[in-house]
């Protein structure tokens, strides 16, 4: 018995000692051919590969920046490590690392009808690709698109392709040779333009494309006409009201901005109006000011609006039926003006049930729990509003009060969207929707977030609705204090010394007038206060008196500009000009003409009552 446990026991440690030997040779026969591939794969330039074994069988990960360095590979590794088995390349995990920036090259020649979209993109870029191409061939005188663009997986997504495409219709919308090229980090447009406020926008536009630089080519060629009109573009979108164009003087441009901040208090009014004094003025531009309103109040959502010497387009949709004929009955007159216009209306009627006079709402939002009630359409609403809530802030309660009964209305189905986006800029908030009103009242997380919000309700709402904007934000900076008298004298004396002079016809703030411009800043820095300054550009009297005026309103804005970079607020600093007399002064004095002077406005403004 003894002599057969001895056996057993001997036979288990025979067979042990094979198995921890077999187990131990596999190890290190894996851990050598894994070190003889990393070598052999490092030497051959390969560092962003990687292999594994299991046993004699390979497998291969990682990246390489070539499609044809695949099949390279796997040669290194077959000639390397010849003993080890590896898997045929298309069953690897073998990927391109993208690293190629995207090139696009759009282009027409003067006289063609036809446009020529090159360039390469990455491989997930296809629908960008096809987005690019419909936009151009949507364009008024284009009646193909040669699009040869390829899909390249070594080359990195573009997700500016909206607004490319947007630039590039911009620019190919007028007639005459186009080109807009963006390679290598840079963007190069070239092109004409009909008037400077429209190359303004373009150039607006091509700054948020993220080039490294942009090379501007872009040509203003007024119409030949005896004299110019003015023009006009207004476009309404969920960020607000950009007006874009040209207008004879200050004065046309200022009552056209006045009349829109009383339409729309709050509301944001992006203004790239040029000024050219020698345009007149267009009949069409004394009814602004009551024509504007009723297309902010009437037209829901997004529109355009184009005014030029011959035309007047709008495009849009009425909220009802009576707002349409509302606009249409504004803009009738000048069908039979003389001379008359064109009238291009594209005004498509929404239901009548669009309104939001049968919605009544509120939505309080406070310790991670959103109570909604009211009458709205259907109560299956407040459910899309959970849901929506749900996917952007899991954490967030709904308790849904929503009755139904309230009319139809198309436009409440975009109530989950902004709340949706609303809540997650918010840490506190009461929303109320009744008697044509949207009331937005809470704290956001980020000063920005108030105006994103502003957008996302007007994009939401019927035009017909007004949005009474009172979101705050904590670190929302306090008014500062006005000056005390004695307070405001010392800064006036103290931006004297500070006149900014420049070159005969020139308007460029010059390198060593910069030091000035800084000690402007830091003197209005140092006095505090909540405060206000006029900006006066100066110019001597000889010469053309409107060119004069227009040399020292550029000189005034030029360090406007400056001062807006190092800190001011922009809307403090407005501007004026001074046409000097210069015919008593000697000629050597003369470049003392040539300069710009910061004051403070005066806090009692001559004709106001003390």
């Amino acid at each position: 018995m003894r002599f057969l446990v001895i056996v057993v026991l001997f036979c288990l440690a025979v067979a042990g000692s094979a198995f921890l030997a077999k187990v131990g040779l596999r190890g290190n026969v894996e851990s050598e051919l894994e070190a003889q591939a990393i070598t052999a794969l490092r030497e051959a330039g390969f560092t962003g590969v990687e292999v594994d074994f299991d046993h004699l069988n390979g497998s291969v990960s990682g990246y390489v920046d070539r499609p044809e360095e695949v099949a390279k590979v796997f040669a290194v590794l077959g000639a390397k490590v010849p003993t080890a088995y590896w898997p045929v390349p298309e069953e690897s995990d073998l990927e391109i690392r993208p690293t190629l920036v995207p090139r696009l090259r759009v282009s027409r020649e003067d006289g063609a009808d036809r446009a020529k979209v090159e360039g390469v993109l990455s491989d997930g870029d296809d629908a960008a690709r096809v987005l690019l191409g419909s936009r151009i061939h949507s364009l008024p005188g284009i009646s193909g698109v040669d699009n040869t663009i390829t899909l390249d997986a070594m080359y990195l997504p573009f997700p500016k392709m909206a607004e490319f495409a947007s630039l590039v219709s911009g620019v190919l919308a007028h007639p005459g040779a186009a080109e807009v090229v963006l390679e290598e980090g840079g963007l190069k447009i070239s092109g004409t333009l009909p008037n400077e406020g429209l190359k303004a926008g373009l150039l607006d536009l091509a700054g948020q494309l993220g080039a490294e630089r942009v090379e501007d080519q872009l040509t203003v060629k007024v119409p030949d006409t005896f004299l110019r009109v003015s023009e006009l573009r207004v476009t309404r979108n969920r960020f607000g009201v950009t007006l874009t164009g040209v207008f004879p003087s200050r004065t046309d441009r200022a009552e056209l901005l006045a009349a829109l901040r009383e339409a729309m208090p709050g509301g944001s009014v992006i203004d790239r109006i040029v000024e050219d004094p020698t345009c007149a003025a267009a009949p069409w531009q004394g009814r602004l000011p009551q024509l504007l309103p009723v297309l902010l109040r009437h037209l829901a959502g997004e529109f355009t609006a184009e005014f030029n010497a011959t035309q007047i387009r709008v495009n849009g949709t009425a909220s009802e039926a009576t707002g349409r004929q509302a606009v249409i009955d504004q803009l009738e007159p000048f069908r039979v003006a003389q001379p008359p216009y064109e009238l291009l209306l594209k005004i498509a009627e929404g239901s009548a049930s669009n309104g939001a006079g049968a919605i009544e709402l509120s939505a309080v939002y406070e310790g991670g729990l959103l109570i909604l009630k009211g009458r709205v359409p259907d109560p299956a609403i407040g459910v899309a509003i959970q849901k929506a809530v749900a996917e952007r802030l899991p954490d967030v309660s709904v308790k849904n009060e929503f009755t139904g009964g309230a009319g139809e209305s198309e436009w409440a189905e975009r109530l989950p969207e902004f709340f949706g986006e609303a809540l997650t800029r918010v840490s506190v908030a009461k929303f109320t929707l009744a008697d044509g009103i949207l009331d937005l009242e809470g704290r956001t997380l980020a000063l920005p977030d108030r105006q994103i919000i502003q957008n996302v309700a007007v994009n939401t709402v019927p035009g017909t609705v007004r949005v009474h904007n009172r979101l705050l934000h904590a670190d929302q900076p306090f008014p500062k204090p006005a000056l005390l008298p004695e307070d405001r004298t010392r800064l006036t004396e103290a931006l004297k010394p500070f006149a900014v002079y420049f070159d005969k016809a020139s308007d460029i703030v010059k390198e060593d007038e910069r030091s000035k411009v800084a000690g402007i800043f830091e003197a209005v820095k140092a006095a505090g206060g909540d405060l206000e300054f006029v900006v006066t550009g100066f110019s001597d009297n000889v010469g053309n008196s409107a060119s004069n005026e227009e040399l020292s309103l550029r000189r005034a804005g030029n360090v406007r500009a400056e001062l807006v970079r190092l800190g001011l607020p922009e809307a403090s600093l407005s501007l004026a000009a001074v046409e000097e007399d210069v015919s008593d002064r000697p000629r050597s004095e003369a470049w003392k003409s040539r300069r710009v002077e910061v004051s403070l406005k005066p806090s009692n403004p001559t004709g106001s009552n003390p």
